[in-house]
């Protein structure tokens, strides 16, 4: 079978990509992560990075694991070593 240069493409990307159902079932899981994350404490926010976040995320192989970046952010600085503004790196570890 003879295929366009857009047409193979297609087919190698349908191959790559996240079906519908598994792009929700990651969404679910991600979004039940964050959400635990954040009651923790009410001055957390969270932020999906990476990949999922571009929607350029590519199927793991068969009985690889799936895995979410998830940014964490527990608070704000104004210059780096800790001068009682915002969270010191000991606290982010201990938090």
């Amino acid at each position: 079978m003879v295929h366009t240069v857009k047409q193979a493409f297609e087919i190698l990307k349908s191959n790559i990509e996240l079906s519908d159902s598994f792009q929700e079932i990651i969404s679910t899981h991600h979004k039940a992560v964050r959400k635990c994350i954040e009651r923790f404490d009410s001055n957390i926010e969270t932020k999906l990075i990476g990949s999922l976040q571009r929607k350029t995320r590519i199927k793991p192989s068969e009985g690889d694991i799936f895995d979410i970046d998830i940014l964490v952010i527990l608070g704000g600085f104004r210059e780096w070593g800790y001068s009682g503004d915002g969270i010191s790196p000991y606290q982010a570890l201990k938090k």
